[in-house]
């Protein structure tokens, strides 16, 4: 058979030439066509011969080697500067190499799997070949084997142990180290109820080289603790065999406990692998087991109380089964072993669509309460941990959700989950109805949470947009450029059915600070209220008349009062263009704190922290003040903002966000501070009086901003003398002086 092919345009071909045939063993035959049609130029012209790069299973500890053979078929020398790949797991060798005309080279690829890593990604070949600089290879792995599970071998406190210390530390001892690094550590665990101390995962720590994992905790008097392990990955991949669970109480005497057991089944079908979940009241879940061959499962260690029922399943072609107890709420007696609490899976329904295709989701990276669709977050370093909200928009009859969240591996470690804050609600908690929260560990570089309604109903399934979840993740300790977040698409369940939506939601995070571009003069930012910065004195917001050397103390003001604080720690970010930090020190009640060094300077960021050692005060009002000095070259203006606050109580950190910032210029009152020409037409005339006594004594916030000619942040008198020293100049030649500003004789 000869096959002629005669192209019309330079492309890459890729096609399949079907031949049909009366073989009965072989009705069809398909053959694989290939081609690179390039136009007839001198100069050299890479072809890549293979589409993809699968590397199949592999073993946990081993490498597995590919080649990838690359051709010039083009008249000249092809130089290939760089080949690279857009993952940790795989490396290429060589790197960089010149393939003559008419001639092959073979590089190695090599993928050594790591845990909690994504199983696909792409090689960049650079090379210069004019018509294609650079060409993409896919890679992938269809399955990485570990061959064994990860198991508990101790733990402590003891199960069932009595009279433990309000401040104590719970640790689990695994059959080989777990995957760890700088703030992060593979394992998803919780208290119930929560300890005192706060965020469980956030205070763990691996010991004894990652076999050991300590979580310190600080307990209430005479509570009961159930402490359960849902999940841990260790360095060779291994999973956790099963949800591990320990039970242990402050009080003298140990609570009678009880178990839930139950049978599983489906209706018209062979019951799948199964997952049996366990909810308290109030909808977070509490344990997680298997149902055996049988379709039988049992929770024990329980203390009195109400709990939820589910289970789910998925079966061969991909549908999943679902079903929760009839028998929900399940109320358990003290000492009660409940048995015969059943779940009749069905099949869930994956046709019907639901009132829901043109609902969304948006991230916010903003910890402050409410969506404030902050899809950036800048000036991250390694070991910070970083808050990922994710939040529903335009919903309807909303009874349930599945949301799967891509991040980048290689720059950040996932840490954990929750459903709500203890300021914001989950939106299915805002109607009145039973919440269930699924979350599951990372597969790859997915990490899937999902919540539901029990018994839904119009009332309460609700409307309009919420919070879904909040996703923690810890910079890596190489994080070095940023991070990027997304959620391609949502399922939303609503009262008559389900719909798929496309979202493609975007964030990122990144370590550079940039401040946000002026249009105009710049105005001081009030901030969100937790703090503010100050300049020469802690109200004036704007100093003008700097000049080149001058030292500018700029005050560092807590706009809150925290009890029982023992340090705190003030980020600024300035253009370092134009300033130099020169010193820092404390003030107000941290005047007498002990500082560590001198304020911290890296790119666009200072950071100054404090201490009291064995003792706390009340902090509210001046921490620190911290000396600039403008350049050499200091000219126009620049801003300094007030990027974060962290005030540390009991061991705890409470951070803010506040956003607030300062302005220097070296002009007058219209050097590159707030003009009086309010409404931009060259002239100070009436119609700037119009509009200035419209924000007259209101505070110097958002639009009103621009009226705060002295920079005390109110619209008062001192701006309406500036402004009356203008009246009826042009723009530019203001006679005013403004506070803090130098004058000449």
């Amino acid at each position: 058979m000869i096959i002629t092919f005669s192209p019309s345009k330079a492309a890459n071909v890729n096609e399949t030439l079907d031949i049909p045939s009366d073989d009965p063993d072989a009705r069809l035959t398909q053959i694989s066509i290939r081609a690179t049609v390039r136009q007839s130029t001198a100069g050299p012209a890479i072809a890549v011969q293979v589409n993809a790069l699968d590397f199949g299973q592999v073993d946990f500890g081993r490498s597995v080697d590919l080649n990838l053979p690359i051709r010039n078929e083009g008249t000249g020398p092809l130089n290939i500067s760089n080949i690279t790949s857009d993952n940790v797991q795989v490396t290429v060798t060589p790197t960089s190499l010149v393939i003559q005309a008419g001639q092959s080279r073979t590089v190695t690829v090599t993928y050594k799997p790591q845990p909690l890593r994504e199983r696909s990604g792409g090689l960049r070949i650079t090379s210069d070949d004019p018509a294609q600089p650079t060409i993409k290879v896919p890679w992938a792995a269809s399955e990485v084997v570990t061959g064994k599970a990860l198991t508990v071998m101790s733990s402590s406190p003891a199960n069932g142990a009595v009279g433990v210390a309000l401040k104590t530390e719970v640790t689990v001892t695994f059959s080989e180290p777990v995957f760890a690094r700088k703030g992060f550590i593979a394992v998803d665990a919780s208290l119930f109820p929560a300890p005192a101390s706060g965020d469980l995962l956030s205070q763990a720590r691996a010991e004894d080289g990652g076999r050991k994992v300590v979580f310190p905790v600080e307990l209430k008097t005479a509570t009961f603790y159930r402490f359960v392990l849902f999940g841990a990955t260790s360095v060779s991949g291994a999973e956790l065999d099963k949800t591990y669970s320990l039970s242990f109480t402050t009080d003298v005497s140990r609570p009678a406990v009880g178990s839930i057991a139950g049978a599983v089944s489906l209706s018209g079908g062979t019951l799948p692998r199964t997952a049996v979940l366990l909810f308290d009241q109030k909808g977070m879940q509490v344990a997680q087991g298997g149902a055996g061959g049988d379709g039988k499962y049992e929770f024990s260690n329980l203390a009195a109380g109400q709990y939820y029922v589910y289970a789910q399943g998925d079966l061969p072609d991909g549908r999943r089964a679902s079903g929760a107890s009839a028998r929900n709420p399940v109320t358990l007696a003290a000492g009660q072993a409940l048995a015969g609490v059943d779940v009749a899976m069905r099949v869930v329904d994956q046709a019907a669509p639901g009132a829901n295709p043109a609902a969304g989701v948006s991230l916010d990276l903003d910890p402050a309460r409410g969506n404030q669709k902050s899809a950036s977050l800048g000036g991250v370093q390694p070991g910070q941990q970083i808050a990922l909200a994710v939040y529903a928009e335009g919903v309807k009859d909303l009874i349930g959700y599945a949301v799967g969240v891509e991040y980048d591996t290689a720059q950040v470690s996932f840490v954990g989950s929750d459903a709500e804050t203890g300021e914001e609600k989950n939106i299915l908690n805002t109607s009145g109805g039973t919440m269930l929260f699924i979350k599951q560990p990372p597969k790859g570089n997915v990490v899937s949470i999902g919540g539901a309604l029990l018994s839904p109903t119009s009332a309460t399934a609700p409307d309009g947009g919420g919070l879904l979840s909040v996703l923690k993740f810890v910079a890596q300790e190489g994080f070095s450029s940023g991070a990027e977040f997304r959620i391609p698409r949502v399922v939303f369940r609503g009262l008559s059915g389900r719909d798929t939506v496309e979202v493609n939601a975007q964030a990122s995070v990144s370590t550079q600070v940039s401040p946000p571009p002026s249009v105009g003069p710049l105005t001081p930012k009030a901030g969100d209220g937790t703090g503010t910065l100050g300049v020469k004195d802690e109200k004036t917001r704007i100093l003008g008349g700097v000049k080149p050397g001058q030292q500018v103390d700029v005050f560092v003001v807590l706009g809150q009062e925290v009890s029982g604080s023992n340090a705190f720690q003030a980020v600024l970010t300035f253009d370092p263009k134009k300033l130099k930090v020169v010193s820092g020190k404390g003030a107000g009640v941290f005047a007498s704190a002990i500082f560590p060094g001198p304020p911290q300077v890296k790119d666009n960021t200072v950071t100054y922290a404090g201490a009291f050692l064995g003792s706390t005060v009340t902090a509210k009002g001046m921490l620190a003040v911290i000396a600039f000095e403008a350049l050499g070259d200091f000219s126009g203006e620049t801003e300094v903002v007030l990027a974060g606050l962290s005030i540390r109580v009991s061991g705890q950190s409470k951070d803010f966000k506040p956003g607030a910032s300062v302005v220097l210029n070296s002009g007058g009152a219209g050097g590159g501070s707030p003009s009086p020409d309010f409404d931009g037409d060259g002239d100070v005339g009436f119609n700037d009086f119009f509009l200035f006594a419209g924000g007259f004594g209101q505070k110097a916030e958002g639009e009103n901003a621009k009226f705060d000619l002295d920079g005390d942040g109110d619209v008062g008198f001192g701006d309406f003398f500036a402004f009356a020293g203008a009246f009826g100049q042009k723009a530019g030649k203001p006679s005013a002086v403004r506070r803090g500003q130098a004058t000449t004789p």
